[in-house]
């Protein structure tokens, strides 16, 4: 299936992206945050929270599969002082610094408030200038096989069940971005196109492999440029 280009492009001065349409600026993510935080990991007990009203920990898998997993937490014990300020709220992007290598890094973002529900000292939570980007055209970037490959290559550690990246990983990044309206309809392109891919994917008569193959190539097209979207996306 052939995708709309934009009509013209430039050379984005990074390698591996080749170029990008004319109009994109480039911009490394330091350059785009407002906060950069690390969590806390105390001895918790082995449940989740049962209700809104105890207070939890996350664990490093609430960002697999780079959707968010709120059911993937310790409750705190009653005896510990929780710290409301590592607390995670809507827009926050949670990215993993520690985990097996092909699960480093990655970035889910957060669908509302969850105040109760504290970072793990294995999450980055990033908090964005909202007049710059929007966090889930930055966490679908983050999932590109480009970007992928440079948060392997930093990983470290002697296990391969457990490596680490540290801040500096994902703050020099180097990142394409359009306008906030073309942002927007770039990610609500991909939402709608995951979709159907997705539903495909249920049916036991697709080729799932493939699906997936092409759900990953999609993002990656959409969120570096090589396809034009903006007529594509009712406003």
């Amino acid at each position: 299936m052939s995708f709309p280009r934009y009509p013209e492009y430039k050379d984005s001065g990074v390698e591996w992206l080749g170029e990008v349409p004319a109009h994109w600026i480039l911009k490394r993510i330091k350059h785009l945050v407002r906060s950069f935080d690390q969590g806390w990991s105390p001895q918790c007990d082995g449940r989740p929270v049962e209700s809104d009203q105890e207070w939890g920990v996350l664990k490093v898998g609430c960002v697999n599969g780079g959707v968010f997993r709120p059911e993937e937490n310790k409750v705190l014990p009653p005896e510990l002082e929780p710290l409301p300020e590592i607390g995670v709220a809507a827009d926050d992007l949670l990215i993993s610094r520690a985990n097996t290598r092909e699960l480093v890094g990655g970035a889910a973002v957060v669908d509302r408030d969850y105040a109760k529900l504290l970072l793990c000292d294995k999450l980055f939570r990033l908090r964005f200038d909202r007049g710059v980007c929007t966090p889930r055209f930055i966490g679908h970037y983050l999932a590109t096989s480009g970007i992928r490959g440079r948060i392997e290559l930093h990983a470290t550690g002697a296990s391969s069940s457990m490596v680490n990246i540290g801040q500096s990983t994902i703050l020099e990044l180097s990142v394409t971005l359009p306008d906030l309206v073309e942002q927007e309809s770039i990610t609500t392109y991909i939402h709608q196109a995951c979709l159907q891919i997705d539903a495909l994917t249920a049916d036991a008569q697709s080729p799932t492999a493939l699906l997936r193959e092409r759900r990953t190539a999609l993002i990656s097209a959409a969120v570096t440029g090589k396809i034009d979207v903006r007529g594509l996306v009712p406003h």
